[in-house]
């Protein structure tokens, strides 16, 4: 159950990585939703 859950929030990060690479600025504000939703959980 752990290694399903490890693998469903490893994923969007790896993919976010990717995108950092292509668009910095658009990266920088999934960055900053995600640090939000952080805080809210």
């Amino acid at each position: 159950m752990a290694d399903l859950i490890r693998k469903i929030c490893i994923y969007p990060l790896k993919s976010l990585l990717n995108l950092r690479e292509k668009n910095s600025t658009f990266n920088w504000n999934l960055e900053f939703e995600l640090w939000n939703l952080n805080l809210e959980i």
